[in-house]
């Protein structure tokens, strides 16, 4: 799965779960502990401040955008995110004669350890 896929998905369900605990600490400790409400309500803010997933989601793009940056400083050009993540998979590339690669159908023809 793709890690921007990923991330949005985390966030669906993490920013709500956030959110409802956030609304939760601001208004129980005043009710059933007899906490100052202005106490509960910066409680309930820091929660919401720190747990908030902006961070984790702006992370995903700019993440991928800094490979994509490096990788054209060094000659090679990826198209998107998803295509940079497949290459952290590759095991084995294969190149034409003159040594790139192309959407055809190469087969190896000869394995050259080094």
């Amino acid at each position: 799965m793709p890690l921007e896929l990923f991330i949005h998905r985390f966030a669906k369900y993490y920013t709500p779960f956030i959110m409802i605990v956030s609304l939760l600490v601001m208004p129980i400790p005043p009710l059933w502990l007899g906490v100052p409400w202005h106490d509960s309500l910066y409680q309930g803010l820091a929660v919401l401040i720190v747990g908030y997933p902006c961070a984790l989601i702006l992370s995903s793009p700019i993440a991928l955008l800094a490979g994509m940056t490096r990788n054209a400083g060094k000659g090679v050009l990826v198209k998107g995110g998803v295509h940079l993540e497949t290459l952290g998979r590759v095991r084995n590339v294969a190149f034409d004669k003159t040594g790139t690669i192309t959407k055809g159908k190469p087969h190896v023809t000869d394995v050259i350890y080094r």
